[in-house]
């Protein structure tokens, strides 16, 4: 196997291969949205500690997915491998999204923007029932393109058979550069070699999918050492059969010499022969399962490992800012997002947590509160000193008790999960309309800070999606400015202490500012004041 290799170098083979291998079985589960990407990449890592272990079957295995999908899969992976590109009815929307990102040949004017609306088109249509593929989007719906295009395309798209020698395995690289040598994603120290061109007709089966049979539900296709267990029981039973009929005849030369009391005991002597063990029809092969299970504990700490680099790399480095368009054209760009895309979704789970503590930490808080009253100062004489401390309101939760304010961040935090424009969207538009007296009000300094967040926020999503013009997000950008100035005023006039309270969740840029916290909170209207200042110079740049 070679010297061990570092876990993120592991997760680099893995990741390599993906930029040519479109028709690879995993990569069609996460488009068909069967499985998630830890989730391949857990099967991935139990492969290699089982080579002769199906994929398909690990993932069925590890009841990621039904035997309905693992052949639903195998069906759509060998309709598309077993023939030549020209012969296809239609381009798989894996193959589609590859070509784009890494092709040498262009689809008209289609970059990866295209292909994301053409995406969220086809989300928003399987919500509603209707099945179709991403050409069929691009040249219908969104009418960036045409059929002849599309056709053209299709005509010259090629792809070259590699195999592993070490597990024998097959994979159809698209557009694969021979200059650049790929490993093997299961063996991962071994390099993959060429045997074959698209040039021809592929006549050839996918070995390494092979569908589990029919009459056991849940047992693939046996392994070659399955195969040569079974070769060896029936060379045994032919051994055993041969000797026990030299053995009769032997005994039938002797047998007028024998006593009658030895008669029963050659009568009741059977030739014991060896049986290959039964599986029942719905029952799992457990050696195997549990040789998975085992090796799973294995798979899940590598896992764990790889996520806890990640982190400790994404501590170490400032986080930088990746604008999904041209840069993804180039391999190293879609490797770079397909690693954030990991530490992303490994967040998520850990920020789920936060939210459900944020929310009973607010209401809880909130609960607490007496109930809102109008404040009316005590009158004193006009004559009467007063020191600072009486020149204070009665009360310091001008935020927090105002029911307006309260909701308002009560409606962030519990749709803070996950972001979306739509919720930051719904939460400006209340302050702006139902907002305008609390605004002006005392307090007001937390609104305008929430404000600049939610408008700073709308930038910070989009880096990644693309959706929206640069004019859009400078007007933006313009607001967010201004919200964080008002606010900065405010806390400078204010001798109340600022209560604004805010989870950060991991997809939050007060993820990176505000490390080892779980709330945004200020302990003294400076901190407040401080923070603006942070903002607004961020705004600047």
């Amino acid at each position: 196997m070679g010297k061990k290799m570092d876990e993120l170098q592991e997760l680099d083979v893995l990741v390599e291969i993906e930029k040519y291998e479109y028709l690879f079985l995993g990569r069609l589960a996460i488009e068909k949205g069967y499985i998630l990407y830890q989730q391949l990449l857990e099967a991935l890592l139990i492969q290699h500690e089982i080579p002769e272990g199906k994929l398909g079957y690990i993932l069925f295995s590890l009841e990621y997915i039904t035997q309905e999908q693992l052949q639903e899969l195998l069906d759509e992976q060998k309709v598309f491998v077993e023939s030549h590109p020209l012969d296809w009815s239609y381009i798989p929307d894996v193959v589609l999204k590859g070509l784009v990102y890494f092709g040498k040949n262009p689809l008209g004017n289609i970059s990866g923007k295209e292909i994301r609306k053409a995406q969220q088109i086809r989300s928003q249509m399987k919500k509603q029932g209707i099945v179709k593929n991403l050409s069929d989007i691009l040249v219908e719906d969104l009418a960036v393109i045409t059929k002849d295009e599309i056709k053209d395309f299709q005509s010259k798209i090629q792809y070259k058979e590699q195999k592993c020698s070490q597990c024998s395995r097959v994979f159809q690289l698209f557009h694969h550069d021979p200059r650049e040598r790929l490993r093997c994603p299961v063996c991962w120290t071994n390099y993959l070699k060429t045997i074959g061109l698209s040039s021809e007709k592929v006549t050839k089966k996918i070995v390494q999918e092979s569908p589990p049979p029919k009459a056991r539900r849940r047992d693939p296709v046996a392994s070659t050492q399955m195969f040569k267990f079974y070769e060896e029981l029936e060379k045994e039973n032919a051994k055993e059969a041969q000797s026990a009929i030299v053995k009769k005849e032997s005994t039938l030369e002797g047998k007028k010499a024998s006593e009658p009391d030895t008669k029963k005991k050659e009568k009741a002597q059977v030739v014991e022969r060896k049986v290959a063990p039964k599986i029942e029809k719905d029952a799992p092969p457990q050696p195997e399962l549990k040789k998975i299970q085992e090796v799973r504990i294995h798979a899940q700490e590598q896992l764990k490992k790889i996520y806890e680099q990640l982190e400790k790399q994404e501590e170490e480095t400032p986080k930088k800012k990746i604008v999904r368009g041209d840069h993804l054209n180039t391999p190293r760009g879609e490797k770079e997002m397909k690693l954030w895309q990991i530490y992303k979704k490994v967040g998520l789970a850990f920020s789920f947590v936060f939210v459900v503590f944020a929310i009973f930490f607010v209401y809880g808080f909130v609960g607490k509160m007496p109930l809102e009253k109008p404040y009316t100062p005590v009158p004193v004489a006009q004559d009467a000193v007063r020191t600072s401390s009486e020149a204070l309101p009665a009360k310091t939760l001008q935020s927090l008790d105002n029911p307006f304010v309260r909701d308002i961040l009560f409606a962030f935090a519990q749709g803070s999960a996950e972001p979306s424009h739509s919720h930051f969207n719904a939460i400006l538009k209340k302050i702006h309309i139902d907002g305008q007296e609390h605004l002006r009000a005392l307090g007001a300094g937390d609104l305008w800070n929430l404000m600049g967040r939610l408008y700073y926020y709308k930038i910070y999503i989009d880096r990644e999606e693309a959706l929206f013009e640069n004019s859009v997000k400078k007007a933006w950008q313009e607001e967010a400015r201004e919200a964080f100035q008002k606010a900065k005023a405010l806390y400078s006039k204010e001798e109340s202490i600022p209560l604004l309270i805010l989870p950060i969740v991991s997809w939050m840029p007060e993820h990176l500012f505000h490390q080892g916290q779980a709330f945004v909170r200020y302990e003294n209207p400076e901190e407040a004041i401080k923070d603006m200042e942070q903002w607004l110079k961020r705004m600047n740049l």
